[in-house]
């Protein structure tokens, strides 16, 4: 409610018309310093010198015309019905000499004479030769009409030129004598007085301008827009609610979203910071939402770190954007788009035809099906059944969560419905991986495996084929022998790895069960209870007796992640590593891949190139202050 504000932009606005009134009339002096004559004439007396200070009013010349005079003689008021302007008349002096003129004016008004007669005044200029005087009488006879009695000659044009504002003469441009047009300047004045106050005058007009704009300003405050584009979090006033701003305090009306993209900030190690680049891909899971995989991308580097304990970590700014991902649009057989969009969220668009388009007393109304009725305002609002569309960019409209896209002539309306419930929300804890090196089809081993001087025990006596794949072995055989005998864990027998078959990823041979999911394998039952015993593809773990056989490789590592570090050379497909089980409980307690647990105190497990998921290195969790090697 904006009425407490009348009386100050009315104050406002009064103040500024003042302004512009006396900068106007300052102007106007400053105009008036080219002093001017109002009349045409002859000067014959000068009063002022160059260098002289006058005043507002002073008398600068005397300016008579007598080039033409002009004489006011009586006519009987019957005759002058019959007189016009400009006709020519014949004027006899004293001397009876004669003359012409002309007629200029005609009286209006009529008076009565001596004698009792009514007369008007009639104006008649002359020329003159110098000979008329204003002392001159002549009568006038003008065609058949005759003047009642003389007159007596005055000036065509007399007057005095004077100043209308104060200040020094610094130029006079017409002497004694000279001839002088009305409009002419006759002299030049200056004023510093004057220009100082014309300054003043010009501040004061922009503060009154500037006190108005406020006041309109404050209007407009009374109108309190939508900083950003978004989602309407939290409302926190209704009406009638009284408020207050400005430095006193201030009321937070409601809390918007930006959902047209979300960020988070990752700390980087600075070991790590100069692999990331603008643009890169970034790895986002999140706990709440189990299953699914997003992807942001870094979208800014600061280049100040955070320093403690000798480390330094740099913010990395990650941003995903609530487009839609193309790849996962699906369409209805009834034509309706079904999106996925990158932070989770899904919708469906659909565009419907114009089916018919009435009046009503509320407005136009657009029918485009059933449920969907438009009506568009005589102030130009659009309502979909009663509820108000509001405007959003790229001339979109918004209700809830459709949204509305209608063509020029409104002949289609395609709408989206939008549905954020699995989408990512602010304040959900993610963990983030930013892939810095990848590896595909590698000979990888757990980092278990690995011992000091990168040394692999490699068990002995394993007549597994090392090229264990299509081409040195028949395809079709290893595809129907498919059974493995069990061995009795509890005895602690080990398994025959020679009678292992070469299954495809996703294959559960006979006897064998392995986590399909590829999820982390529970390890609380790694102890001597030899209970239990699983494997997963070409990677799998068995349980090896502690005499068995092996032989100590050296081997060359590359990249390595969580789980698994890949072996450049010194192994090959198929060959069969050792790995104390104290290693493996100690070192890789968060072992993703599934393998044959429990047994006795060494675990066996058949090298493989990894099936399945790629070997990445250097992937960065956000969250952990610093990044976490994978």
């Amino acid at each position: 409610n904006s009425e407490n504000l009348n009386s100050s932009v009315t104050r406002a606005e009064n103040s500024l018309k003042n302004a512009n009134k006396s900068l106007n009339d300052a102007l106007k002096n400053r105009e008036n310093l080219n002093v001017e004559s109002e009349f045409c004439g002859i000067i014959t007396k000068l009063y002022v010198e160059e260098g002289d200070k006058i005043n507002n009013g002073s008398v600068i010349a005397d300016v008579i015309d007598n080039t033409t005079m002009r004489i006011d003689i009586p006519f009987m008021e019957s005759d002058c019905a019959t007189l016009n302007i400009g006709d020519v008349a014949t004027i006899t002096f004293d001397s009876y000499e004669e003359t012409k003129g002309i007629v200029q004016e005609i009286g209006k008004v009529a008076k009565t004479n001596s004698l009792g007669v009514s007369v008007k005044n009639v104006t008649i200029s002359v020329k003159n030769s110098g000979a008329i005087t204003t002392s001159t009488k002549a009568y006038a006879q003008i065609g058949d009409a005759y003047c009642t009695s003389d007159s007596t000659f005055y000036y065509n044009d007399e007057g005095q030129i004077q100043a209308k504002v104060s200040g020094e003469v610094s130029k006079i441009y017409f002497d004694e004598g000279d001839f002088i047009n009305k409009g002419n300047i006759a002299i030049r004045l200056e004023s510093e007085d004057l220009e100082d106050q014309i300054d003043k005058l010009r501040d004061s007009l922009t503060e009154a301008e500037n006190s108005l704009e406020d006041a309109y300003d404050a209007y407009d405050n009374y109108n309190i827009q939508a900083p950003i584009t978004g989602k309407v979090i939290s409302k926190n006033h209704k009406a009638g609610d009284t408020l207050s701003g400005g430095q006193g305090g201030s009321s937070t009306l409601a809390v918007i979203y930006d959902m047209s993209a979300l960020k988070f900030t990752m700390n980087i190690d600075e070991l790590d910071i100069d692999k990331l680049d603008k643009g890169q891909d970034v790895i986002i899971t999140c706990d709440s939402r189990e299953g699914e995989e997003y992807h942001g991308t870094i979208t800014n580097i600061s280049i100040q770190g955070t320093t403690s304990s000798g480390t330094t970590i740099y913010p990395v700014e990650v941003t995903l954007e609530n487009v839609e991902d193309v790849d996962k649009r699906t369409i209805s057989e009834d034509g309706t788009v079904n999106k996925v969009y990158k932070t989770g969220m899904i919708g469906t668009e659909k565009t419907y035809s114009l089916i018919s388009v009435s009046n009503s007393p509320e407005g136009i109304v657009y029918t485009y099906s059933d449920d969907i009725i438009i009506t568009k305002s005589l102030e130009g609002s659009l309502f979909d059944s009663g509820k108000q569309l509001n405007s959003y960019i790229g001339g979109t409209f918004t209700q809830g969560s459709n949204f509305y896209n209608f063509s020029s002539d409104f002949s289609t309306l395609t709408l989206e419905v939008q549905n954020d419930k699995k989408m990512l929300r602010p304040g959900m804890n993610i963990d983030a991986q930013i892939i810095v090196e990848k590896r595909e089809n590698i000979i990888a081993v757990p980092l278990a495996a690995v011992g000091r001087g990168n040394v692999v025990k490699v068990l002995k006596n394993n007549n597994v084929d090392a090229e264990n794949n299509s081409e040195s072995k028949d395809v079709d055989k290893q595809k129907s022998d498919k059974s493995f005998e069990k061995p009795n864990i509890s005895s602690g027998e080990m398994p025959d790895f020679s009678k292992m078959p070469n299954f495809e990823m996703g294959e559960k041979p006979d006897g064998f069960e392995f986590n399909e999911k590829g999820t982390r394998p529970d390890l609380s039952g790694m102890n001597n209870s030899k209970s239990s015993d699983k494997i997963q593809g070409k990677s799998g773990y068995g349980t090896a007796d502690v005499d068995s056989e092996y032989v100590e490789v050296r081997v060359t590592v590359g990249i390595s992640d969580e789980d698994y570090v890949e072996i450049t050379s010194g192994l090959s497909v198929g060959d069969v590593v050792i790995i104390d089980t104290a290693n493996l409980a100690s070192s890789n307690k968060n072992m993703q891949y599934g393998g044959m647990m429990g047994g006795g105190n060494m675990m066996g497990g058949m090298m493989g190139g990894m099936a399945g998921p790629s070997m990445s290195g250097g992937r960065m969790p956000s969250g952990m202050g610093g990044p976490m090697g994978r």
